[in-house]
């Protein structure tokens, strides 16, 4: 466990934590040389900030007044780039409440509907697009005049068709229109905020479905406590109950309960308010609270009013003033002992506001999907992740280990995974007891999809996963899909100093599909306990740490990390008659199959038209120890047999490595190990996706035969072989195809003959490849 500073000391340390809040906006780590800057990357040249995003585009807005209903303000948007832009987007979306005057000379003017909150149903947007030059600020003025009455938020941003690092962060101007001056303002207001009905009907559903619902600890919640003096005589026998529940609206206007959210029950008293209840929420938003009725001497029944506060004991949304936000109902006066009272479906009142309720939902479902009772389970107190966001914060998207609070951006909240993304930061310090991977440049920027560095790859990867699992989405907003990604996704480097193949890397132990060398489910348990019980810096750590663990680390897991591009020595398996397709790149991959029969076996890979693949076929897993090796050119069906017949190899384990030569596409490769024999006659179903079949057929010196392989289908094209192996000679244990006897060029549908003396006592093996087609294929000694 560890210990957070004080929050309302932090001016003595501001230094110290502005250099922690950039380490955690840079990613994390610190290699022994730093990784070089991705300069491919759009906006590599540009300064990173203190947010974790790098943006190479500024915008700023601001109202020159808040204005009362029909009264006029001017809104002077800024857009500063540090890169030269040729489409640069400017948008500024005005809610209902604020009509503009002319727009500013080339900006075209939309209204349409908009389910935003704060937008009161109607949103009109000015945009325009320019050709923007670095270090030219551009300065836009719009007149606009006050039409309705409300809290509300202007939006601006600039974007580009060449990505999020092209543009600007989304900025929120909010502001609150009156009927007069004094009722309206810039910002927001303090203390609590007004509650208001939720219009009945509207449905309401888990803004997560894929996290169960799990009721938060209470410990450490408020105390109910009261300084009224009792009334004389005996208390009421009968306590009164309060009931009632909260819900919020996202940004996409679709309204969610408010669970594990604190609610807070008080009476009203002219010298100071007495907390009667205080409690969570249940998976509806829904709360009970029963208390005793007695407000003292002369004071009858209680005068009740609720609070919904975004404090739990474990996260907490808050102002830059350390304040939880929170919203209160009205007062009901002199409750009846007894009784029941329903203060209804609350939400807040103030739209601008309702993003800290989302944003305390998001860490909500963080928080039920994290094993164990508290951010680190290991620990004895359960450490709290605070979340600092306001309306208008332009301060963020960051996780600042001085304070261990993460500073979200205005439009964040909208984005759930952005927040989950920041609070897996969180928990890496907590879980690592605030010795969070030191930061070098490896990390200033970072970029999901692009080589950085061990430890920042390993942190932000880190994070990255933890927004994909809580969310089950492995879609990152914006960033790229850490699913789907894999050896040649156009954008994506490669390696385990790449945040997304890290991310892509832990996603794919858990997953249970299957898709490509990705075969391998683990549980959550192995995965994050490893995390919680060794401080690693690298994936490569972790990964050394998870075998250390007893846990799955070879083949079966590897696989997976293979998927991503992470290759720690991954050797994919062979077996008999089952065949491989496999794609590149990358251009050499390596295999392992062990023999299981005394008899002649075979690994044959067939590229696709126009491919040249090479095979060989090494005795050791670390592949330093060469047996054979077969490289035809182009379009040719390369082969390595073993003769494992008595006498010849013992039985044990092999690893063929493929190297694509040229040409594109996926090859196939196969095993033929079933320890057949052909004495006259065999016959073998071969597929179209079916390489090679071998048969063992023993033969005395000096025996000459026929070996006749007739296809069953016009379609069928096949191709004969036959090897052979000299007693006391090991070389000659292993054959590649340019050694072996041929029958290849009769074509499709047409038998291929062999004729064949044998030089001494001993079985040979017999080989067909199939070229193409499918169907029964009929061999034949004579």
């Amino acid at each position: 466990m560890h210990h957070r500073k004080s929050p309302r000391h932090r001016t003595t340390a501001w230094f110290a934590s502005a250099v922690a809040a950039l380490i955690i906006a840079a990613s994390a780590g610190t290699p022994a040389t730093a990784a070089p800057k991705p300069t491919g990357q759009p906006g590599a040249e540009c300064a990173p900030t203190r947010s974790e995003w790098l943006r190479c585009v500024t915008v700023t807005a601001a109202l020159n007044r808040a204005p009362a209903i029909g009264q006029a303000a001017r809104l002077t948007v800024t857009v500063d780039t540090q890169v030269a832009i040729e489409d640069l987007r400017i948008r500024v979306a005005l809610p209902a409440a604020l009509t503009p005057a002319t727009p500013p000379a080339g900006f075209t003017s939309t209204r349409t509907a908009s389910r935003v909150p704060s937008d009161a149903g109607e949103v009109t947007t000015l945009s325009t697009t320019v050709d923007a030059t670095p270090r030219r600020a551009l300065r836009y003025r719009i007149d606009l005049t006050a039409t309705g009455a409300g809290s509300t938020v202007v939006r601006a941003q600039a974007t580009s068709a060449g990505g999020p690092v092209l543009g600007s962060h989304e900025i929120h101007v909010p502001v609150t229109i009156g009927a007069t001056a004094r009722e309206s303002r810039l910002g927001k207001a303090d203390g609590d905020a007004a509650a208001e009905q939720t219009p009945a009907g509207t449905p309401a559903g888990p803004a997560n479905p894929a996290v169960p619902y799990r009721p938060a600890g209470t410990a450490g919640l408020p105390t109910p406590h009261s300084d009224d003096v009792p009334s004389p005589g005996p208390a009421p026998t009968q306590v009164t109950c309060v009931t009632g529940s909260f819900d919020y609206s996202d940004n996409n206007g679709a309204w969610h309960p408010s669970k594990n959210l604190q609610y807070q029950v008080w009476d009203d008293d002219n010298f100071g308010d007495d907390l009667l209840a205080a409690g969570l929420t249940d998976a509806n938003g829904a709360y009970r609270a029963c208390f005793g009725n007695d407000d003292g001497i002369g004071g009858g029944g209680q005068d009740v009013y609720v609070r919904a506060v975004t404090e739990g004991t474990q996260y907490k949304v808050e102002d830059s003033d350390d304040d939880a936000y929170a919203f209160r109902s009205t007062t009901r006066d002199n409750l009846g002992n007894g009784r029941t009272y329903d203060y209804g479906r609350l939400h807040i009142a103030d739209p601008t506001l309702m993003p800290a309720f989302h944003a305390y939902d998001t860490a909500d479902d963080a928080l039920s999907w994290t094993p164990g009772d508290c951010w680190d389970s290991r620990d004895e107190s359960c450490q709290n992740i605070d979340i600092e966001w306001e309306p208008g914060s332009t301060d963020g998207t960051y996780y600042d280990t001085g304070d261990d609070e993460v500073r979200l951006l205005a439009a964040d909240p909208d984005t759930p995974w952005v927040v989950i993304h920041e609070l897996g930061h969180g928990v890496m310090d907590d879980v690592y007891e605030d010795n969070y991977p030191q930061i070098g440049a490896e990390c200033s920027p970072h970029y999901v999809t692009r080589r950085s560095g061990p430890a920042c790859a390993w942190s932000e990867g880190f994070a990255d996963w933890f927004g994909a699992a809580v969310l089950n989405e492995p879609d990152l907003p914006g960033r790229g899909n850490i699913d789907t990604a894999t050896w040649g996704t156009a954008g994506w480097d490669d390696g385990d100093q790449v945040e997304g193949r890290v991310a892509g890397a832990i996603w794919d132990l858990l997953d249970t599909g299957t898709e490509g060398t990705d075969a391998y489910a683990d549980s959550l348990t192995n995965v994050w306990n490893t995390f919680l019980d060794h401080r690693v810096t690298s994936f490569a750590a972790y990964w050394s740490a998870r075998g250390r663990d007893g846990h799955e680390v070879g083949d079966l897991a590897l696989g997976s990390l293979f998927q991503n591009t992470i290759d720690y020595g991954f050797r994919r398996g062979l077996t008999d008659g089952t065949e491989v397709s496999a794609t590149t790149p990358p251009n050499d991959q390596n295999f392992r199959y062990d023999t299981r029969h005394e008899a002649w076996s075979v690994v044959a890979v067939r590229p696709p038209a126009g491919a040249d693949d090479d095979l060989t076929v090494f005795d050791d897993r670390a592949q330093t120890q060469r047996l054979e090796e077969s490289l035809l050119g182009g379009d040719a069906t390369d082969f390595v047999a073993v003769d494992s017949n008595a006498g010849r190899r013992p039985l044990g384990d092999y690893y063929p490595r493929v190297h694509r030569v040229s040409g594109t596409g996926a090859y196939t490769i196969e095993l033929a190990d079933g320890g057949q024999t052909l004495v006259d006659t065999a016959k073998r179903q071969m597929g179209a996706g079916d390489v090679v079949a071998v048969w063992n057929s023993c033969l005395t010196a000096g025996q000459q035969v026929t070996f006749t392989v007739t296809p069953g289908d016009p379609s069928q094209d096949a191709e004969l072989f036959v090897v052979s192996s000299t007693a006391g000679a090991p070389a000659t244990y292993v054959r590649d195809r340019a050694s072996a006897a041929a029958a290849t060029g009769a074509g499709a549908g047409q038998p291929e003959s062999l004729g064949y003396t044998a030089p001494a006592d001993g079985c040979v093996g017999v080989i067909v490849v199939n070229r193409a087609g499918s169907g029964t294929y009929t061999l034949t000694r004579s």
